[in-house]
């Protein structure tokens, strides 16, 4: 049986694979830490709601990305760690990368409020 941080966040991947915009802005915190995705500055991040999923509409206006996690892990400090296979295709449906990430969540409540990530 899955733990309700561990749904919440297959839930979110779920939305954000069916490009659900709305549901899935409704997963995050209102104050929102997220990685800039499209710099290599790692130190670029996105804050708030409005900012991340301006954020992702540009991103699907010219990418299909399919984010699976493999696995989800509470872990002792009350992270969620995921690790995922994702795979962007073009809007044409040809393959422009693949890689597996482990994304570290942080929480409040049961909203998502930060997100860090690992390449693997």
């Amino acid at each position: 049986m899955r733990n309700r941080k561990e749904q919440i966040i297959r839930d979110a991947y779920d939305a954000f694979n069916s490009r659900d915009a709305d549901t899935l802005i409704g997963y995050v915190t209102e104050d929102v830490n997220w990685p800039d995705g499209t710099t290599s500055d790692p130190d670029k991040r996105l804050h708030g709601r409005d900012a991340l999923r301006e954020y992702w509409q540009k991103q699907w206006d010219v990418t299909v990305t399919r984010d699976t996690p493999t696995e989800v892990t509470e872990l002792p400090d009350g992270r969620v760690m995921v690790r995922l296979d994702q795979v962007v295709r073009d809007l044409k449906g040809e393959e422009v990368s693949k890689g597996s990430f482990e994304y570290f969540f942080e929480m409040r409540g049961d909203l998502i409020s930060r997100l860090d990530i690992t390449y693997l």
